[in-house]
């Protein structure tokens, strides 16, 4: 059977906003006794903020009873010790993007990134994150606009508040994340850490159980089109711009779904990300020039077009993808020769979010002309 040759290339863009402004004093004593409220103790009879510290294992019994009708919450995306939350919170911030509680039927009382995450979602999906959740900046938070919320529980990502988590402890109890980017279980991982945190673990055992599925049926599905997928040499990267991409090794999330569902990998980029560390120097993506493109080359060679500068949205985004297919560097891969290229959107640098998952197994099964026999739960236009 001939080689079956692809380039995928997808569309993206991310960018944030901060805003970081201080309480007033006269809210001062009030959060200084609700912060209070979310401490636990440590083995010293001290206390600590909830979100700075891991609490021992001699002292959980106490910590349990601190939190004084609340539950204890612990993962291990959690960054610092145990949080004290509520057992069914109702007015929620989710920082980063709202989407990823749709899932779980839940909806935030406010989130970030409202209007350009809407871009690629299907249309139900977008109303719902447009509908009754308020915008909050993501980075450093504006504190009064959070306070006026009137939260239950604030969930944010620890690399932009860090250094305001006391504060925000005072408004609500807050749990900070760190999400490894790197791990090829990313989707199961954040869906599982916000069910928890939110106590609707129930709501997350159907959507991955369908996701699973939809997996298993592609995989099945490409078998019999393609035969042994091991012997078709995929490769991805990211186009930031006409000079600048990132190749992604075996278990990065973007590339994970690739190697569950069988394809080989060229030789130049065929690490876990251990091995690229090892090799390179860097284990999250092997930064390549335009001149080098020969790292990149494969059967299937999938491009991720995502504008570093996030800025001019899809005519940007188009303007990048016809440099590259006028480049002749470019037109010297075999991709090319074979004229076999595909263009795909945005979901796949996110897929990291169950919603975009399912759009990247809908895209591969598209593009090989095969068909997953479970419907997409979360298409809905």
């Amino acid at each position: 059977m001939s080689p079956v040759l692809l380039l995928i290339i997808v569309l993206a863009a991310c960018s944030g906003q901060t805003a970081n402004q201080e309480l007033s004093e006269s809210d001062s004593a009030s959060e200084s006794a609700n912060a209070e409220a979310n401490t636990i103790p440590t083995d010293e009879g001290d206390t600590e903020n909830n979100g700075n510290a891991t609490a021992p294992e001699d002292v959980a019994e106490a910590t349990i009873s601190a939190c004084d009708g609340l539950r204890l919450f612990e993962h291990e995306l959690l960054v610092g010790e145990p949080v004290c939350v509520p057992e069914d919170p109702q007015r929620v911030v989710h920082i980063p993007p709202a989407s990823f509680f749709y899932a779980l039927d839940f909806k935030p009382v406010a989130s970030s990134f409202l209007e350009r995450e809407t871009r690629h979602l299907p249309a139900a999906i977008a109303d719902w994150v447009l509908t009754d959740i308020e915008e909050v900046d993501y980075g450093a938070p504006n504190l009064e606009q959070l306070a006026a919320l009137d939260l239950d529980l604030i969930i944010h990502d620890v690399s932009r508040v860090e250094e305001v988590t006391e504060q925000l402890n005072t408004i609500a109890p807050t749990v900070l994340f760190a999400a490894d980017y790197g791990s090829p279980d990313l989707l199961r991982d954040r869906l599982l850490f916000n069910a928890e945190v939110l106590g609707r673990e129930a709501e997350a055992t159907e959507p991955l159980e369908v996701y699973d599925q939809r997996v298993t049926e592609l995989q099945t599905a490409l078998q019999e089109s393609l035969g042994d997928m091991s012997a078709i040499e995929v490769s991805m990267l990211r186009a930031r711009d006409e000079q600048t991409f990132d190749l992604y090794p075996r278990n990065r999330p973007q590339a994970a779904i690739l190697d569950t569902l069988g394809f080989g990998r060229p030789a130049a980029i065929d690490y876990d990300r251990a091995e690229l560390a090892e090799q390179y120097g860097t284990n999250n993506f092997l930064r390549i020039s335009k001149e080098q493109l020969e790292f990149a080359d494969g059967d299937v060679l999938i491009i991720i077009l995502a504008p570093s500068s996030g800025e001019g949205g899809v005519p940007a985004e188009e303007a990048l993808a016809e440099s590259i297919q006028n480049d002749p560097l470019w037109n010297a891969l075999n991709a090319f020769e074979r004229d076999n290229v595909h263009f795909v959107s945005y979901p796949w640098l996110l897929s990291d979010n169950i919603i975009f998952a399912h759009a990247v197994l809908d895209g591969l099964a598209d593009i090989f002309n095969v068909e997953i026999s479970t419907p997409n739960p979360l298409s809905s236009s």
